[in-house]
């Protein structure tokens, strides 16, 4: 396990060869970056962290904090586990299932990828924010 720094402040990744799960295909077809790693990032601010978008687009499993703002993108057992900043034993047993639950992790992968092509892909927010523009163009000139 190593940690680094992420837009929510201190993150946690694992990888496969840290998790007693098997190797499985769901997850090695996501990516380069997709060997079963995980990322645990807790946070106490809201807003949905960067991290968990970059999680879940490498096809990493992502553990995050449950933040109101979040909720309208992920759901807890489907996208990702919720565990809460203070409470290390959430974090633990949210760790220790991602590490273990190789189908909720695999099915997933495929569900994240979705939900970040819909919500955080460039193209799809470019043309989502020129129509907002242009919207707010057509309001001040009429």
């Amino acid at each position: 396990m190593q940690t680094h720094e992420c837009g929510s402040g201190l993150c946690l990744s694992y990888s496969r060869s840290e998790s007693p799960a098997r190797k499985s295909s769901a997850r090695r077809s996501v990516g380069a970056n997709a060997q079963g790693q995980g990322n645990v990032a807790p946070a106490l601010t809201d807003g949905v962290p960067n991290s968990l978008y970059e999680a879940m687009a490498c096809g990493a499993f992502p553990i995050v904090s449950p933040l109101e703002t979040i909720f309208p993108v992920v759901e807890n057992e489907r996208n990702v586990l919720f565990a809460r900043t203070l409470y290390p034993d959430e974090i633990a047993a949210a760790l220790t299932r991602a590490m273990t639950d190789d189908a909720l992790v695999d099915a997933a992968a495929q569900r994240n990828l979705e939900v970040v092509r819909r919500v955080a892909n460039r193209e799809t927010i470019r043309a989502r924010v020129i129509e907002y523009y242009e919207s707010l163009a057509k309001q001040t000139t009429s």
